[in-house]
């Protein structure tokens, strides 16, 4: 004999009986109490126990705020008449979330008020208090544009809520019948909701879909249909049951962010591909070229043919330059997938250092940081290493040449976010004069023969790849400071 709890037969004693969900088979299965309350099947659901007790005329307002406790955790309050051994005794059912757990359950008690008649005064004003409630509950059914239906697989009948009929813009006296429902639908979508309905009406697999819907008026609207089965004491699925929402205009909103994302994409897709087959035909005419202008015999032509071919080469050399900072872009644009590894800025920073070693030691950099706010970082390392050499190397080139250079590199944390601040006390730009033009590609803000325009535009589209943003601030003759969010 299976065991009974204690608070179960309390419970029972006190005329309780209760429900809790079962989110994995979406049922409200019963505890003991019900059991020795109304000497209940075990396996029998609280959907089959309204079935086989509950009058029939309050099934479908019960079926429905069972539905919006488990979906929209909307807690109701309701009285029913449930058939026992020596007539019929009212009941109050509740259905809340348990604080607990956070679960929908549904208790109910005796109703003494509705079995008492020397208390009818008190339901009256009871009544009064439920009105209320269902006129917020009726409000905001219309806000949300949300209504129930029930389909009686015995009976042969359909119930929609003035709601639903309201969507499918049809007038309250309107009758359904399940050919005319289904026949609402898009045509392309008749198919889907017919399979569905027959599933749940024959299998019991619940449904939950996003559908387009031609009301009466011939316009086409997308709708949410849910459905689940209701089952008797038998387990037999008599009826199916649901809720219907209007959801035509956030779909609407959906989709075109759908289409302008497709439509950005294979805009960005053409002209990645544009760009590389520029690059790539080019760069095989520009390698002929190299190796035509490295073998010729330039001692077999006179001054003006050898001014000609020198500049020849230097056009075909820097056009091979301009091809490589074209595939770097082209690299960094349509890279989808980022290896990131937890990089140390100080290791980063000190392999840096060591690359540049020459210029530093030439020019007698002095070069401080600070990372002990935040040391590490998940990130792209080659992107990395890439942002701190061209910063740093930009910083030497664009020293100030009446001062020692001095470079600071440090991190910190602001509102949960990383940030790398790169100062140095170089010659600094005028950013009334240059701030459009500080990243674009081959911008050369100081006019340096050296300079190729690229450092920083490269830096900007890595940060920006990763999600990061970049900005400057800086005063002539000063210095600069680049702040990077990661």
């Amino acid at each position: 004999m299976e065991k009974i709890t204690t608070s179960s037969v309390i419970l029972s004693d006190l005329k309780i009986g209760l429900w809790q969900l079962d989110s994995y088979a979406k049922k409200y299965l019963p505890q003991d109490s019900v059991r020795i309350l109304f000497d209940q099947d075990p396996s029998a659901d609280l959907e089959s126990f309204l079935n086989s007790r509950v009058n029939k005329k309050h099934l479908y307002s019960f079926q429905k705020h069972l539905d919006e406790l488990r979906l929209f955790q909307n807690s109701f309050q309701i009285s029913a008449q449930l058939d026992e051994t020596y007539g019929r005794k009212w009941y109050l059912f509740k259905g809340a979330i348990a604080p607990e757990n956070n679960t929908p359950i549904v208790y109910c008690h005796l109703d003494e008020v509705r079995n008492d008649t020397r208390l009818r005064e008190k339901m009256d004003n009871r009544k009064a208090d439920i009105s209320k409630n269902e006129f917020y509950l009726q409000e905001m059914m219309k806000l949300t544009k949300t209504g129930g239906w029930y389909v009686d697989l015995v009976e042969n009948t359909i119930e929609w809520d003035d709601m639903v009929k309201e969507i499918h813009g049809v007038s309250k006296d309107f009758i359904p019948d399940l050919e005319s429902g289904i026949n609402f639908y898009h045509p392309e979508h008749v198919p889907v909701i017919t399979q569905l309905f027959n599933r749940c009406a024959v299998d019991g697999e619940p449904f939950n879909r996003e559908l387009k819907l031609v009301d009466l008026t011939g316009k086409t609207i997308w709708v949410q249909s849910i459905g689940f089965p209701v089952r008797d004491n038998d387990r037999n699925i008599i009826a199916v049951r649901g809720v219907f929402r209007d959801i035509n205009d956030r779909k609407k909103r959906e989709l075109a962010l759908e289409w302008s994302n497709a439509k950005i994409q294979s805009q960005h897709t053409r002209f990645t591909d544009f760009a590389y087959i520029i690059s790539h035909n080019l760069r095989s005419h520009v390698s002929n070229l190299e190796l035509s202008t490295s073998l010729f015999n330039q001692q077999d032509l006179n001054v003006e043919q050898g001014e000609l071919f020198n500049i020849i080469k230097t056009s075909s050399q820097g056009l091979d330059k301009t091809l490589r900072h074209l595939n770097e872009v082209i690299a960094i644009q349509s890279k989808t997938e980022y290896y990131k590894e937890e990089i140390k800025f100080e290791e980063v920073l000190s392999a840096v250092q060591g690359a540049l070693m020459e210029d530093i030691k030439k020019y007698k950099v002095e070069i401080t940081y600070d990372f002990s706010e935040v040391p590490t970082l998940y990130y792209e390392r080659y992107y990395m290493y890439n942002i701190l050499e061209n910063l740093l190397s930009n910083a030497i080139k664009y020293r100030h040449k009446g001062k020692s250079p001095r470079i600071d590199v440090r991190t910190y944390l602001e509102d949960d976010k990383v940030l790398l601040l790169f100062s140095d006390n170089g010659l600094g730009i005028d950013l009334e004069m240059h701030k459009d033009r500080m990243f674009r590609m081959y911008s050369s803000l100081h006019g340096n023969s050296d300079s190729e325009g690229v450092g920083l535009f490269m830096v900007k589209n890595q940060v920006e790849a990763l999600g990061g943003t970049i900005s400057v601030a800086s005063e002539v003759n000063v210095g600069t400071t680049f702040t990077i969010q990661f």
